[in-house]
């Protein structure tokens, strides 16, 4: 199996309007589901930290693979909660 790199990059509109860091992933051939359920986990952690404001808080993110291509989009859905969203 081959690794691939992913970039988990979350925003509330476009990429960079929340000043969030775009974060490295690595996934092997057919486990991306497990870096969705990372990013998402990492989109909830952006969205309910409590020193940021809540005009400045992601509602979205998306998983980028090497080439800059979308693989995967998530939202929030509630409090402690994400969906994953069609591309």
């Amino acid at each position: 199996m081959a690794a691939h790199k992913m970039t988990v990059r979350c925003y509330r509109t476009a990429p960079g309007d929340a000043g969030c860091l775009d974060v490295p992933a690595f996934v092997e051939d057919g486990y991306v589901e497990d870096i969705v359920e990372q990013a998402g986990a990492l989109l909830l952690a952006y969205s309910e930290a409590p020193n940021s404001p809540p005009e400045k808080r992601p509602r979205t993110a998306h998983l980028e693979d090497e080439h800059g291509r979308i693989v995967a989009r998530l939202r929030i859905a509630g409090p402690g909660k994400f969906v994953r969203v069609a591309n």
